[in-house]
């Protein structure tokens, strides 16, 4: 993860984690209980569907933006044997 401002980083996002990344003025104007909540609940965010999330982070800011990134389960495998040669 970035330590500073226009530094770079890197993380792996496991499986049940999300990671929400905010503008500068998203951040800035986030109340401050949202903050705490976000610090002390993270799970009752990792349940909450992402259009959700972001809906309730941006409810009462006006400014700013923010992205949630989470790892995509992958998918059930898929048989490509012809189904008559089974």
């Amino acid at each position: 993860m970035p330590s500073a401002p226009c530094s770079t980083g890197s993380t792996v996002v496991d499986v049940d984690h999300r990671l929400l990344v905010l503008s500068a003025a998203a951040y800035e104007t986030l109340p401050r209980a949202l903050v705490i909540l976000l610090r002390e609940f993270p799970s009752r965010f990792l349940r909450t569907d992402p259009v959700t999330l972001l809906e309730t982070l941006f409810a009462d800011i006006p400014v700013g933006s923010a992205a949630l990134i989470s790892p995509m389960h992958p998918a059930a495998p898929v048989d490509h044997r012809n189904p008559k040669e089974s």
